[in-house]
């Protein structure tokens, strides 16, 4: 390495990937939050499924939990819970 890059060819490189294989595309990820603002009574799995069969994309409801959750798009469940030690 020295032979053909001097001195500089020899530093620290970081062994990680430059990109990772089975990340979601940026276009592909705001497609998604699109689809998520323009329907937001859906759920993950729905958004999911929606968005696999109308753009014959495959997105894992997983996927798009933590993409909706990172936007800070998923909301509070609808109901509420009581707890016992209340009543008691």
């Amino acid at each position: 390495l020295y032979r053909t890059g001097g001195p500089e060819a020899l530093a620290d490189r970081p062994s990680r990937p430059n990109r990772t294989w089975n990340r979601i595309a940026d276009d592909i990820r705001a497609q998604i939050v699109a689809l998520a603002l323009e329907a937001p009574d859906l759920s993950p799995r729905e958004i999911a499924v929606r968005f696999t069969d109308e753009r014959s994309y495959f997105v894992s409801e997983a996927s798009v939990y933590r993409l909706l959750k990172a936007h800070d798009l998923i909301t509070s469940p609808k109901f509420i819970v009581i707890k016992a030690a209340e009543s008691f």
